[in-house]
């Protein structure tokens, strides 16, 4: 890895430890400043928000990286401009089988099926999933021209800072928030980064519409087809922390639940590096398989997942350490010292899974990465459900670091299969 290349990932952790950072503080304003069932409530709705923005998008964002980095220069521009154009056909799509779900809400036989949920929150929920949906593909496509900083920015920080400083304001006017208001807040916070976003490519993107209209059907098939492979490899690499999200406020209680999700937000701090060296260096890995330098991709595979693997476990110590004072701020009174700490050693496993998987999927290698991630990650999901209510919290949480390191044995035996690591 050379130093321009590490300079880049030095600069993308910056931005991606900026963003955690006010995703954490974000998690705790809301768990000490509202009601313990509105908080609850809203933590769920929210992480509805974040598994609909993923569906939405379903993996496009992945192919956007993917084609960009590895198309000639001179067509990269018109390029984006067809993925985006097919990114927001997509999005549509998603949205309005979104709104008719809540329309079909509406009805007295489904609503005593799902009293948790409100047709209106469920409104405001597929707005917000749309536009993050929509900037996160923008970003990519920035991603994929190598201006990584920028998106970085756009996918890490700006969305999470604009709603922490809507949130901040609310409580500085002492407001009696609800899970409701703060979906509000958090898609006109999504509507206003996608404007933004989104301004500046606006003509262009309108004068190539009819271009990418035109794109050869079988273009348009294959992009569709590895979308939807990697939209399945993304939903499988997170329905473990998914799964436990959902499950935990049932078999645990509100109480449990929101030390549950500052315990989460904490350990995924231990990603950080991984999530900037991914990052920055998806577009290179690309590159370097497009054009079959697999002696150059090894050696910046092995670089990286060594680099993110020491990264690890040094951060895993450094918040086990620090861990009292994120609790005693959210005033989470639950004792989740052993539960952190599982979730600190199955974050250092998970980086070191995320970092092969990538290497695969920009090595076209999406169908065994769907097979290996969907196995393991359900099976884990399975084992967490089921020792969730056989026992303690802590005996659940076991699944994660046994689920990652499966997965990082088996990704790894691929990598070396195809001669990328």
């Amino acid at each position: 890895m050379n130093s321009d290349r590490l300079l880049s990932v030095l600069g993308t952790l910056v931005i991606r430890a900026a963003g955690s950072a006010v995703t954490v503080l974000f998690a705790l304003v809301v768990s000490r400043y509202m009601e313990t069932g509105a908080a609850a409530h809203f933590f769920l709705l929210f992480n509805i928000t974040v598994v609909a923005a993923i569906c939405f998008r379903w993996g496009l964002d992945e192919v956007i990286i993917r084609k960009v980095a590895s198309a000639p220069t001179s067509e990269r521009l018109a390029l984006a401009h067809r993925l985006i154009w097919l990114a927001h056909r997509r999005v549509i799509q998603w949205t309005a089988a979104s709104l008719t779900a809540a329309v079909l809400l509406l009805h007295p036989n489904l609503r005593a099926l799902m009293t948790a949920l409100m047709p209106a929150e469920i409104v405001v929920a597929a707005v917000a999933s749309a536009m993050v949906a929509l900037v996160a593909c923008i970003g990519r496509v920035y991603q994929g021209l190598g201006r990584t900083s920028l998106a970085a920015f756009l996918l890490n920080i700006l969305i999470p800072m604009m709603s922490l400083i809507g949130l901040l304001l609310m409580v500085s006017q002492r407001w009696d928030i609800g899970a409701l208001d703060m979906m509000l807040l958090y898609a006109s916070v999504a509507i206003g980064a996608y404007a933004i976003v989104m301004a500046p490519y606006y003509w262009m993107f309108r004068a190539r519409i009819a271009e990418s209209k035109s794109t050869s059907i079988g273009d348009a098939l294959a992009e569709r087809q590895a979308a939807n492979k990697l939209g399945g490899v993304v939903m499988a690499q997170q329905i473990l922390i998914w799964g436990a999200l959902f499950c935990v406020p049932f078999a645990y209680g509100d109480l449990a639940y929101n030390g549950f999700i500052v315990a989460q937000k904490i350990s995924t701090l231990v990603s950080l590096v991984m999530l900037a060296a991914n990052f920055t260096l998806a577009p290179r890995f690309a590159q370097l398989y497009a054009s079959r330098n697999m002696s150059a991709l090894r050696t910046l595979t092995r670089t990286s997942a060594m680099l993110i693997l020491l990264s690890s476990i040094a951060i895993a110590g450094l918040v086990f350490m620090a861990r009292d004072i994120p609790f005693n701020f959210a005033r989470i009174s639950t004792d989740m010292t052993i539960v952190v700490a599982i979730l600190l050693i199955g974050q250092v496993f998970f980086a070191l899974s995320a970092s092969l998987s990538i290497i695969l999927s920009m090595s076209l290698d999406e169908t065994f990465l769907l097979y290996a991630q969907g196995g393991i990650n359900v099976a884990g999901v399975i084992v967490f459900i089921w020792a969730s209510f056989q026992g303690e919290i802590e005996l659940a949480c076991l699944a994660f670091p046994g689920a990652y390191l499966v997965l990082a044995i088996v990704l790894a035996s691929r990598a070396r299969v195809i001669g990328a690591l």
